[in-house]
């Protein structure tokens, strides 16, 4: 199918935007157009976009590729000068043909030499120090976390794409042209997804605090899309009126249609490490959306996972892409079921099945179908439909229209890859066999005495997936799906934190490189990047294999006073007790004692003691994640007034050594309704 190129793509530069302009610019506009009607939304959309971009990019400093530097960065005009210097007495000395005034010469040449030399390293080392100095005391995380990530841009050149009949591509547009087609392919036999033309009678309006906290979590500083309209402008066409933000949304999710305008998404192309990057699988293709239509997007997403999660849709092992789920919550089940089969005195066995392009293969007829069985109301069921159909994406001058897979970019996509999944959750596959999935990651577990039977025993329950996946038209990558048996000769679950040893170390070296103790990151700053970053790294997945043993320990502590040193700048002679008040920083197996405690308290639900407190699960507040999107409020801060006739709370709190204390008073219409006061309370609670 034949789509029309791409529109032309302004960018809005902001960086160095004025923005009262700005914010004049786009008031002005939408009180233009706040008066139309809803019947042309698409070209209503279209057309104040295109006004914006025209408008701030005529008041804005457009974006400019910084020149490129020649030569080394530290070169200096000293430098040059010296240069020159040594070079016209090599060939004063190269001339000379006395023998008494060429060695003059020529010992000359090398003291100059030399000194040039030497020049040129104390230069560098200082350039290399006015470089660590000037990108470390804006933030903590600029150029310092780059270096020490060692994060670097990639330059992307295409080569030619390997086709069928085992040719190459010779032009660009040819390339844009099959990365496409693998990426995004078009089904032919694709039905209409119109659900009901008549607006639904379950809707509920999109109110203006639920549109303002899906406008504040939009990150800034994000690539914009066909549109040109970075985040930072959609928030200011939310602000300048948000009335009629409120109802176009409002209109296009009652009228249950996504904007075509919307559904463009421009795309960047990822290479896959070590690959030979000519097939269009050695790609990874990111696409880049219209951050106004993130916004629409967003509200269905939030909407969807409301209904999902509270009328228990889903099944409860698929643990991607879901609130308060997340890997170390998927491998914990896995360690439960190795456990289990071992107190039997079992032997484990887990089948990893991996998905070729599964997210780009989801046929939206299927999906139309499972989602037509889900109880969510009719809105939801209207818009996303609308959301899927009639969806192009383009590369370059290259469009292509694409009718399979749920759309990458956007926050809705890995919901309705958890819809399109949840069915082969639900098989049952018998006794000692359970199935679990991480988004496309599918594990299954088998538990059975001996080796030998787990060959007659996965034969079954693979053949049950081999045959959902075909039915829905999916395909396996054999070369990813792999299994392993998990034997009982020796501890096996124990998860030693080797590769996260690796990652740490290498960030401390790198720390230690790019500081000494006379200059360098500040001591601050290396402490903020070993909490934040090197901690974290060390002690991922710690609630798997953390077993507080003491040969543990002992391996923890000494990976952590890599770091202390660097942070502390002391001797390498001096003792960890010291490193640990020095910088500030308690050991980190006490650290991992506390929170193992808080993990089998809040998650694990069980009993634990606390410096010989016992604490139980029921006297943990647990704040609810599922609550109506539409229902959320503002709590508003401003100096107290006693002429205010409303509900006023004071509260204080108070701590002297161990007894802590707190108190409150309640005032009604300005007079004092209850107070209370609690003078002992848990010694450890902060005030």
């Amino acid at each position: 199918m034949e789509e029309p190129p791409p529109p032309d793509r302004v960018h809005v530069n902001i960086s160095q935007a004025n923005w009262r302009s700005v914010k004049s610019t786009i008031f002005n506009i939408l009180k233009a157009h706040s008066s139309s009607g809803y019947s042309e939304v698409n070209s209503l959309i279209s057309t104040i976009e295109k006004e914006i971009t025209e408008r701030l990019s005529t008041t804005t400093k457009n974006r400019r590729s910084p020149k490129r530097a020649y030569g080394a960065v530290w070169w200096t005009q000293e430098l040059r000068a010296k240069r020159s210097k040594t070079r016209a007495l090599r060939r004063l000395f190269q001339k000379e043909k006395d023998p008494a005034l060429r060695n003059t010469n020529l010992a000359a040449f090398k003291r100059s030499q030399a000194k040039y030399k030497k020049l040129i390293i104390h230069t560098e080392t200082n350039k290399f120090k006015s470089f660590i100095n000037s990108v470390t005391t804006s933030s903590f995380f600029g150029k310092n976390f780059q270096i020490l990530a060692h994060k670097k841009s990639r330059q992307l050149s295409l080569k030619g794409i390997l086709i069928e009949d085992f040719s190459s591509t010779t032009s660009i547009q040819d390339t844009y042209t099959e990365i496409l087609a693998y990426h995004f392919p078009h089904s032919t036999s694709v039905d209409s997804l119109l659900f009901s033309s008549s607006s639904p009678q379950d809707l509920v309006p999109i109110t203006k605090m639920e549109l303002e906290a899906v406008i504040e979590g939009i990150k800034p500083k994000k690539a914009s899309g066909i549109d040109g309209l970075p985040d930072e402008i959609v928030k200011e066409l939310f602000y300048a009126n948000p009335e009629w933000f409120t109802s176009l949304l409002n209109h296009l999710l009652s009228t249950g249609h996504f904007p075509k305008v919307w559904k463009w998404a421009r795309i960047v192309l990822i290479p896959k490490e070590g690959r030979t990057l000519n097939l269009p699988q050695d790609f990874r293709p990111i696409c880049i959306l219209p951050c106004w239509g993130k916004v629409l997007d967003k509200v269905i997403t939030e909407r969807l996972a409301y209904h999902l999660e509270s009328g228990k849709l889903l099944h409860d092992l698929q643990y991607g892409f879901r609130k308060q789920r997340s890997t170390i919550n998927a491998l914990q089940h896995i360690k439960d079921f190795a456990h289990m089969a071992k107190n039997r005195k079992h032997l484990t066995c887990l089948v990893s099945i991996d998905m070729a392009n599964a997210f780009n293969s989801v046929d939206w007829t299927l999906l139309r179908d499972k989602i037509a069985h889900l109880t969510i109301p009719d809105y939801l069921k209207n818009i996303i439909y609308s959301f899927l159909e009639d969806r192009t994406v383009s590369m370059g001058s290259t469009s292509r229209s694409y009718s399979k897979g749920v759309p990458q970019g956007s926050s809705l996509g890995p919901l309705l890859w958890n819809i399109f999944v949840n069915d082969l959750l639900n098989n049952n596959l018998g006794e000692d066999i359970c199935l679990q999935a991480f988004a496309d990651d599918i594990i299954i577990m088998f538990s059975a005495p001996a080796t030998y039977q787990f060959t007659q025993m996965c034969s079954g329950p693979l053949s049950t997936i081999n045959d959902w996946i075909h039915n829905n038209k999916l395909t396996i990558n054999h070369s990813k799906s792999v299994f392993t048996i998990l034997a009982n000769r020796r501890p096996q679950l124990e998860f030693p934190p080797r590769t996260n040893n690796r990652q740490s170390t290498q960030i401390m070296h790198k720390l230690t490189r790019i500081t000494r103790v006379t200059w360098g990151l500040n001591p601050i700053i290396k402490k903020e990047i070993y909490k934040r970053v090197i901690e974290k790294i060390l002690t991922y997945g710690f609630e798997l294999w953390y077993n507080d043993s003491a040969r543990q320990n002992i391996k923890l502590c000494k990976l952590q006073r890599i770091g202390l040193l660097s942070i502390t700048k002391s001797y390498r002679t001096v003792s960890s007790d010291a490193l640990y008040i020095l910088a500030g920083i308690p050991p980190i197996h006490i650290t991992l004692q506390n929170r193992i405690k808080l993990y089998h308290l809040c998650y694990l639900k069980q009993d634990v003691s606390i410096q010989g407190i016992a604490y139980s699960p029921m006297e943990v507040e647990s704040i609810p994640t599922i609550d109506p999107p539409w229902n959320r409020f503002r709590i508003t801060w401003n100096i107290y007034n006693n002429d205010v006739r409303c509900v006023t709370i004071f509260t204080d709190g108070s701590k002297l050594d161990n007894p802590t204390g707190c108190a409150l008073v309640v005032f009604i219409d300005g007079h004092e309704a209850e107070h209370m006061l609690c003078s002992s309370i848990y010694s450890f609670t902060v005030v």
